[in-house]
């Protein structure tokens, strides 16, 4: 018998590159459609929850096939097909939730997030609570899509078409002279590296939160007295994207540190370490520095190391 478990479906794409979903859909282990918000403009993140359409019975069982088509905004191109999904791991996730960082019973897993991109890539994950776990990454054809199929203007171009999206929500920029990412970049940040992180400073910590290039989210114990160290099951981490931890000081309030890197420094810093030193794992060190109200974040590999200095960071009391 097939298993049903309470889960909703939803979309998302690079939030500087954006798409136009215009069908997408899952087919469920025991036959049944799931939908997925469609006929629309996203941009919602990597990895982030988009919209949701709460419709039909909560209930129910793994996906095991996407059928989707997008058109990319950016690159003026369409994409889509039919992907095998991994149903068991989907519904392991489903079944047994995340690692709760409150402890008690797991974080329920109760989206199937559908994330498309440049190129073609596709990312499939399973979030719950604040925890997103990456699934698959998947690369989908070009496909020609009729203009017609995405506006009802007579008149619109695809370039019309297509600024009249992307000028709204870069106001700044040329959107339609950005040149697109390199081929495969998404796939490229689903690749895991052999590093941990690590918290410094006399003070008591309590959770650090990192998310992904991948998309992914997890949390980390610091204060050394939860009964998991982390919601992280694979042995290997995406690089980061952003962080965020909490402490209390010596009186007793709490702060809590935000840290933003830059994408392309943060692939370089780690290509740069590991190709100077076989040691493993790397380790990578937020430091708060209360004089400025920032925290500094060092790349380390044995004796040798890298600071930041593309970062974002800020440091206020909750």
């Amino acid at each position: 018998m097939v298993g049903k478990y309470e889960w909703l479906a939803s979309e998302n794409a690079p939030k500087d590159y954006p798409v136009y979903l215009l069908t997408s859909y899952l087919v469920l282990k025991d036959g049944a459609i799931e939908g997925l918000p469609s006929d629309r403009f996203v941009d919602h993140g990597w990895g982030e929850r988009g919209s949701i359409q709460a419709i039909g019975d909560p209930f129910k069982a793994p996906p095991e096939t996407l059928d989707i088509l997008w058109f990319d905004l950016i690159e003026r191109q369409g994409y889509g097909g039919e992907v095998a999904l991994d149903s068991d791991r989907i519904e392991d996730l489903l079944r047994g939730g995340f690692r709760n960082p409150d402890g008690g019973k797991p974080l329920r897993a109760e989206l199937v997030l559908v994330g498309t991109a440049p190129g073609g890539d596709l990312g499939v994950w399973v979030a719950g609570g604040r925890v997103t776990h990456l699934v698959s990454m998947h690369q989908l054809p070009r496909a020609d899509i009729p203009l017609a199929d995405m506006s009802n203007d007579p008149d619109d171009t695809v370039a019309t078409f297509s600024d009249r999206y992307l000028e709204p929500q870069f106001p700044d920029d040329q959107p339609a002279g950005r040149n697109p990412p390199p081929a495969g970049q998404w796939r490229e940040y689903a690749k895991r590296v052999a590093y941990r992180p690590l918290v410094t400073g006399e003070f008591k910590g309590d959770i650090l939160w990192i998310s992904f290039l991948n998309g992914e989210t997890d949390w980390f114990d610091l204060t050394s007295a939860r009964e998991h160290l982390s919601s992280v099951t694979a042995p290997d981490l995406a690089l980061p994207t952003k962080a965020s931890f909490t402490w209390s000081g010596p009186t007793g309030r709490k702060f809590v540190g935000l840290v933003e890197f830059d994408p392309d420094e943060v692939t370089a810093a780690f290509k740069s370490l590991s190709n100077k030193t076989g040691v493993r794992p790397l380790i990578i060190e937020f430091e708060p520095v209360e004089s400025t109200l920032t925290v500094d974040v060092f790349l380390r590999a044995g004796d040798m190391f890298y600071k930041f200095e593309r970062t974002r960071s800020v440091i206020s009391a909750m």
